[in-house]
């Protein structure tokens, strides 16, 4: 038998040849050899990495690529975000936002009291609406109301809840009754497609995004050009709605390309903006015009099938 110390330098022989029975390591070594370093290229790598995301903030590139999605946001808004926040405001909570509104209007331009003008009004407004439903109306629209202002101006506008506004200005402006008729059916169109809500939703959401991005340097100049945008479409699909309630109805439509010229010319033609349609709330009077072409004079007599219409409103203007 050998020597103890010869016996134990036997003993870590064996261990160092990875005999069995001798194994302290994972890999029958003693002692377990440490792991491998990570190789270099991979630590490089990482400092490569952060070194090209230190370069892409601090390069140009970082303030267009910010500046780009701003505008995708605000276009995302605009497109969808805006009416999806519309279509969840109740009824109830639109009726009291025009009923605030009319409350600022009346202030300055009190309304005309004359029941039986209004209730007539009213029931063009009831007229184009059972042509265009089928008997089937929406909730924000079963209760149009139209009620007169003094105010010279010819102008006419829905508000939330739906209510039309016309003013004395555009009552005396025309001149037979199926030209009133069709700016009445204009707004229901506005009253049917939320448009007034839909515009006061939009132009809050703008006026808090541009506020944001821009620390409020030219907000409102930002709000008004990005609103007014859509301001047209929902004019476009207005005009459209009221030309295929007159043609459900018998009316001519160049009774709507009438009224809409004779009102431009006492306003001021918006096409005298040229190059700047960005600022235009409305279509140009050229397309409008254009628009009511397409569909056909359904009344080819001339006969104003709205005579009495226009007798109750000659008697109000004189």
């Amino acid at each position: 038998m050998l020597p103890s110390w010869k016996n134990g330098i036997s003993v870590l022989k064996k261990c160092s040849m990875g005999q069995p029975g001798y194994t302290s390591g994972p890999s029958g070594q003693y002692p377990p050899p440490l792991p491998p370093p990570a190789p270099e290229y991979l630590s490089f790598k990482k400092k490569k990495k952060k070194r090209k995301s230190r370069k892409f903030f601090r390069s140009v590139w970082f303030p267009v690529t910010l500046v780009v999605a701003v505008f995708v946001f605000i276009g995302a808004y605009v497109q969808w975000g805006s009416d999806l926040l519309a279509d969840l405001v109740s009824v109830e909570n639109e009726k009291a936002l025009g009923v605030a509104i009319m409350k600022q209007v009346t202030a300055g331009s009190p309304p005309v009291r004359n029941e039986v003008l209004t209730r007539r009004l009213t029931s063009l407004v009831l007229q184009v609406q059972a042509a265009m439903s089928g008997g089937r109306t929406a909730p924000w629209e079963q209760d149009p109301r139209v009620k007169v202002i003094d105010m010279r101006m010819p102008n006419a506008f829905a508000l939330p809840g739906g209510t039309i506004i016309i003013t004395r200005g555009l009552l005396c402006s025309a001149v037979r009754g199926e030209e009133v008729a069709y700016v009445l059916a204009h707004e229901m169109g506005h009253v049917h497609y939320r448009h007034s809500l839909r515009q006061a939703v939009r132009g809050l959401g703008l006026q808090f995004i541009v506020t944001v991005f821009t620390g409020g340097s030219q907000s409102d100049l930002w709000v008004f050009m990005l609103n007014n945008t859509y301001s047209r479409n929902f004019e476009r699909q207005a005009d459209v709605y009221a030309l295929e309630a007159g043609r459900k109805l018998g009316w001519s439509a160049d009774n709507f390309a009438s009224i809409l010229q004779r009102i431009s010319e006492k306003i001021g033609d918006t096409d005298t903006l040229g190059d700047f349609a960005v600022l235009r709330d409305h279509p140009v009077l050229k397309e409008r015009l254009e628009l009511c072409r397409r569909y056909p004079a359904a009344n080819v007599s001339g006969h104003d099938s709205l005579s009495d219409v226009m007798n109750r409103i000659h008697s109000f203007c004189r």
